[in-house]
């Protein structure tokens, strides 16, 4: 009996301390982690927007989108990026697809992925130009069928969610100086 409570003591102070470590490396690397995100996005926004002017995310409360849409962006030009969450061959397909003003693929690309093939890297390069219709006309990728599929299923989506947003305004952004930082 002796052995056994000194083995749960044992188990429950390693416990402790594992769940402290945890804690104290998640408060000083979750602004680091927060700041690597944005990032992240800033340049997948500029790279599928072809470095137009940072587009501002849309506030869409009350807007019906479809459910693999994460998030939309909008340029003053009327240019819209949407990022959407998505499955294909596995879950955490992460797409971003940038939409000129006439309802065209200005850029599609794989922000994150749980695939096996790898042809998700690269595939987003056949949308650039396409509209609604030519977005069916792009062939899958034998070997990953799903994951293509799923691919030109979320552009498709994208194309849809910029149409749906286009006469929403772009938020005014105050700068520190009083300024619109959005000219």
């Amino acid at each position: 009996m002796r052995g056994m409570t000194k083995s749960i003591i044992v188990l429950v102070s390693v416990c402790l301390i594992s769940a402290t470590m945890l804690g104290l490396t998640n408060h000083f690397t979750k602004d680091k982690i927060r700041d690597n995100g944005l990032r992240a996005t800033e340049e997948a926004l500029e790279k599928v927007m072809n470095g137009e002017p940072v587009p501002v995310a849309l506030d869409l409360e009350g807007v019906e989108l479809n459910e693999i849409v994460t998030e939309v962006y909008k340029a003053k030009n009327g240019d819209v990026a949407v990022k959407m969450s998505t499955k294909g061959f596995k879950s955490g397909l992460i797409i971003m697809c940038g939409v000129d003003s006439e309802g065209r693929v200005i850029n599609a690309l794989c922000l994150d992925d749980k695939e096996t093939y790898g042809a998700e890297e690269t595939y987003g390069e056949s949308f650039k130009g396409k509209d609604l219709e030519g977005v069916g006309e792009v062939d899958t990728v034998g070997g990953a069928t799903k994951t293509t599929s799923a691919y030109k299923e979320a552009v498709k989506i994208a194309i849809e969610t910029a149409k749906l947003v286009k006469n929403i305004d772009i938020p005014v952004v105050q700068s520190e100086d009083g300024g619109n930082e959005n000219e």
